[in-house]
């Protein structure tokens, strides 16, 4: 019985959490049992050079940084070189900018 409710919960809330992680994430997640918002420090490491991925990790960066938390990336490896990845699909520079500008901690 109580497998039946868990997975019909999570087939309800599978959509809407991929379609809207970033809210999800930011509202639920950072609140405690009090209703206080929690500040996280987070840190990310990235390892690889490929354009979609560290553009994913500098947007979900600036969007913990909007929830006024601590975050630092550390590029590593082939990830330092993130600039000549740069394009006008992937504009990784304007995001690692924008996580400077936001006091973000961008470490290599």
């Amino acid at each position: 019985m109580l497998d039946k409710k868990y997975n019909k919960k999570k087939k309800l809330l599978e959509p809407f959490m991929l379609a809207s992680f970033d809210a999800y994430f930011s509202k639920l997640l950072f609140e405690n049992f009090f209703g206080e918002v929690q500040c996280m420090k987070i840190g990310m490491v990235i390892c690889q050079n490929t354009p979609e991925v560290i553009w994913n990790a500098f947007r979900l960066a600036n969007m913990m940084l909007e929830g006024m938390d601590d975050v630092t990336i550390f590029l590593n490896g082939p990830a330092v070189e993130y600039e000549k990845s740069d394009s006008e699909y992937f504009p990784l520079q304007i995001l690692a900018k924008t996580f400077t500008l936001s006091e973000g901690v961008l470490l290599a």
